[in-house]
């Protein structure tokens, strides 16, 4: 068995190969496309025959990551070709490091408890590799297991790690990315100038790439640490950028978040009116969009506020509404610091009694949790050595069995080796031929599998996101105008976690795929049904000159009303709401992505003007994009409203 030694960052430099080059060209080259990574890894394997063992190892091991990305299935033939290097090269810790990585990416993918061991164990090993690529690729994979067990010391020897290889690469990207994460470590180990060094990193990196997607989280982090020194002016500062870069970026619901963190900054300055405002416009968004996370958030600032109001029997009844559904959601970790909060709230708002409440409570709470997190972390790294000893144990056994093998094969008789050898000659032609047939069914059946994989969704059969993306967009934009127009057609089930939460998830399920096999039955040849995430649909209708929208979408909507489910042995009936929009012409992604959001605000007028209903957008007069807010658009001439309720529903009426 290999006893690894503490890790030491001293000046021993860790240079990406040219190899490792390369397959980070191809990484960067094929965004997306795990199919054609593979067959330029292919290709890189094949040019690279004098490479050495660990850079094999770490070529098999991004192979694995990628077909256990598609379907697990797919790597275990990458995983057992690892296991015999591993046999092969027991004392290379890269080898070990890479097959132990690949086990940790079937395991993600099965969702399995060996997940955690098998990155551990990664962990372990890759600290005495000498290739960049595995000591970076598996650090950061390694973080977010420390993050989870709140093994902090090692989230930051983890992180430093990375660190160190993007720094010695002079890597912008990984630069960025690492003292992000380490952004989050320092502030939870309470190392608040490690922090906010690292802060600073991150924002002079993110400010040298093409791409600032995320500069908001950077701001909200800055903001965290300079309000945990309480330097709260300046944490309001960075907290109002975030809300903009938020906003920006299109995140409505992280832009809420942030006004928490804006609304606490004013109380910690006293200004209690702003805060009010920032947190009655948080809970009415919560409300509107049923966002329970985010309500229990605002709820909890305003009973902050009520604090400062001297309102202390509301303040404690709503801080222990929003503790409970913390706890029934199993959110410690934010019970933690929402208690802790509390404390300095309190103490600002001079109210002793609620000060030595919450720390008596806080105090419990930790010491539960800290027991737990010791417990669990001794079970983890129990069973990451056990499991690196029988790994030991069976590559020995395997070398015993393999001399025993050879040593019986040499003890052979002359004569009958040959004998042997001719009629294995023959066999070996005939099962050359048979092997060949063999695998170009496989490889057909494989690839099946792999556009299955990539292009439907499991529980319906329907498409998925990805093939809308790939293969209906791309179709979308290749259409002239000539060609007709085609609908875009946003569906939801109406009250469909009210349904979840009554019947269960097995019974949404099964409300799910009735509604598509209504939809499908309903469909013309090339018609489309597309299942974008929870009880979120789109159908893409194809242009036909006798094609009258309105019809379809009635009859659609009356065809899953009156399609009965049986849940618990009683017939139960759903109802959707719609939002469409026509297509024309679209040049680009950006465009087809806009007139996307038109149905979908058309979906959430829908279910504001009562559900079981379609509201239909036409005749733009502006970009699709320029429109914010449908009905003052409709209002202002922008474009055309139209709403169509089933027959059924105007009858009963």
């Amino acid at each position: 068995m290999i006893i690894l030694s503490p890790l030491s960052l001293a000046d021993e430099q860790y240079i990406f190969t040219p190899l490792e080059l390369k397959m980070d060209n191809i990484a960067n080259s094929y965004v997306g496309e795990p199919l054609k990574k593979l067959e330029q890894l292919e290709i890189l394997r094949h040019d690279s025959a004098n490479s050495s063992v660990a850079e094999r190892a770490l070529i098999k091991a991004y192979e694995c990551s990628l077909r256990a990305g598609l379907t697990p299935n797919l790597a275990q033939q990458n995983l057992d070709k690892l296991k015999q290097l591993s046999q092969e090269n027991q004392y290379n810790h890269s080898v070990r490091a890479a097959t132990a990585l690949c086990q940790s990416d079937i395991a993600r993918q099965k969702n399995s408890d060996d997940y955690d061991i098998a990155i551990y164990k990664s962990f372990l090993f890759a600290q005495k590799s000498k290739l960049a690529t595995l000591r970076y690729w598996v650090s950061l994979n390694s973080n977010s297991l420390f993050t989870k067990y709140n093994d902090m010391e090692s989230s930051e020897r983890a992180l430093n790690t990375a660190f160190k290889v993007a720094s010695d690469n002079n890597d912008i990207y990984r630069l960025n990315i690492s003292s992000f994460e380490l952004v989050n470590t320092y502030n939870k180990l309470q190392q608040y100038e490690l922090a906010l060094a690292n802060s600073i990193i991150a924002q002079d990196t993110i400010e040298k790439l093409d791409t600032q997607w995320y500069q908001d989280k950077i701001y909200v982090s800055h903001s965290t640490i300079l309000r945990n020194m309480k330097k709260y002016s300046e944490s309001l500062a960075f907290s109002k950028k975030a809300v903009i870069k938020a906003k920006e970026r299109g995140d409505v619901r992280e832009s809420k978040f942030i006004l928490l963190d804006i609304a606490l900054m004013y109380l910690f300055q006293e200004e209690l009116q702003l805060a009010k405002e920032l947190v009655k416009e948080v809970l009415n968004y919560s409300t509107t969009f049923d966002d329970q996370y985010l309500l229990n958030q605002g709820k909890l600032l305003k009973s902050y506020i009520y604090l400062f109001e001297k309102k202390q029997e509301q303040s404690t009844v709503l801080f222990e509404e929003v503790v409970d559904y913390l706890g029934r959601e199993n959110y410690i970790l934010k019970q933690l610091d929402n208690w802790q909060q509390l404390i300095e709230i309190a103490a600002l708002a001079n109210n002793q009694q609620v000060v030595v409440k919450a720390q008596k409570q806080y105090s419990k709470l930790f010491k539960q949790h800290s027991a737990k997190e010791h417990a669990a972390l001794v079970t983890l790294l129990t069973q990451v050595y056990e499991s690196i000893r029988l790994d030991d144990a069976t590559i020995t056994q395997q070398k015993i069995i393999q001399t025993l093998e050879k040593k019986a094969q040499l003890e052979q008789n002359y004569h009958i080796l040959i004998l042997i050898t001719l009629i294995l000659g023959t066999l070996i032609a005939l099962f050359a031929i048979k092997a060949l047939w063999r695998n170009a069914n496989i490889y057909k059946a494989n690839q099946a599998e792999i556009n299955r994989q990539l292009f439907y969704d499991p529980l319906t059969q329907c498409f998925n996101r990805r093939y809308f993306k790939d293969v209906i967009a791309k179709s979308l934009m290749s259409k002239d105008i000539e060609d007709g127009t085609s609908f875009l057609v946003a569906i939801d089930i109406d009250n469909f976690k009210s349904f979840n939460d009554t019947y269960g998830h097995a019974a949404g399920d099964v409300a799910l795929q009735s509604m598509i096999n209504s939809l499908q039955s309903d469909l013309r040849a090339n018609d489309r049904v597309v299942r974008f995430g929870g009880e979120e649909f789109l159908m893409v209708l194809s242009p036909n000159d006798s094609f009258k929208v309105e019809v379809v979408i009635e009859r659609i909507m009356q065809l899953v009303r009156s399609t009965p489910i049986i849940i618990e042995d009683k017939p139960r009936n759903i109802t959707i709401s719609i939002g469409y929009i026509p297509v024309g012409k679209v040049n680009h992604i950006s465009e087809l992505d806009a007139l996307l959001n038109l149905a979908d605000k058309a979906l959430y007028l829908a279910k504001e003007n009562g559900r079981n209903r379609a509201v239909g957008v036409y005749d733009l007069q502006c970009p699709a994009s320029a429109v914010d807010n449908i009905t003052i658009a409709h209002k202002n001439a922008l474009l055309k409203l139209t709403e169509i309720t089933p027959s059924y529903t105007k009858n009963s009426a």
